[in-house]
């Protein structure tokens, strides 16, 4: 008996699921279908009657991941508060929350850059969307911190790289799990470090 469409999706959905997990845990090597099939509940022959290759599977599940990254991104509304460093604080807590909620998928993602193209691709896609949501927050301060387009790039590759690094490395990787209060604080020790150096920079190339 045929599937019908809602359950297609469901299987579809289960399996890309199972394989970002095993991606972002054992990587593309470690990676079987057979294990595949097992996590989402389906038959190792209906997987591949689906997707036809674990290399066509791993594609179609890192494609689906860049897609919800990517929107989860954009859909974020960082409202602003005036306040510099709550308002990067509340910024940064909602990306590390968007990257801890699809941990599998990022760690898939840059796990793999370096030994398949298309995963490279998809990296390079996710810090980029990472950075140009960091950019825009900026450039609405821009005339305020009187920052030029050097200094909103350096600051939001700070920010973007110091999200990435608590969640995929020490959190992911290393378990060291914290509180969202815990992160704030870090973050905000942080970014404090980060805007004082730039102001501090920039009055020392005014006296120069």
């Amino acid at each position: 008996m045929p599937l019908s469409t809602t359950q297609s999706e469901e299987f579809d959905s289960r399996i890309v699921g199972a394989t970002l997990e095993l991606l972002g845990r054992v990587g593309y090597g470690g990676t079987t279908t057979r294990e595949i099939a097992q996590r989402a509940g389906v038959n190792e022959v209906t997987l591949f009657r689906r997707f036809g290759s674990k290399e066509s599977l791993a594609r179609e599940a890192i494609s689906h991941a860049q897609t919800q990254l990517k929107r989860a991104f954009e859909e974020k509304n960082h409202e602003r508060t005036g306040d510099v460093t709550v308002d990067v604080t509340n910024l940064a807590l909602s990306l590390m929350g968007i990257l801890a909620k699809r941990a599998d998928s990022v760690s898939a993602i840059l796990f793999e850059a370096r030994s398949e193209p298309y995963m490279q691709h998809a990296a390079e896609s996710l810090m980029a969307n990472a950075l140009g949501v960091a950019r825009e927050f900026f450039q609405g301060y821009a005339g305020r911190l009187n920052l030029d387009r050097e200094d909103i790039d350096s600051i939001s590759l700070s920010v973007v790289s110091f999200c990435f690094f608590r969640i995929v490395v020490r959190e992911r990787i290393l378990g060291r799990q914290l509180s969202s209060g815990s992160r704030k604080a870090e973050f905000e020790n942080h970014i404090r470090l980060v805007l004082g150096g730039v102001s501090h920079s920039k009055t020392k190339r005014r006296m120069e």
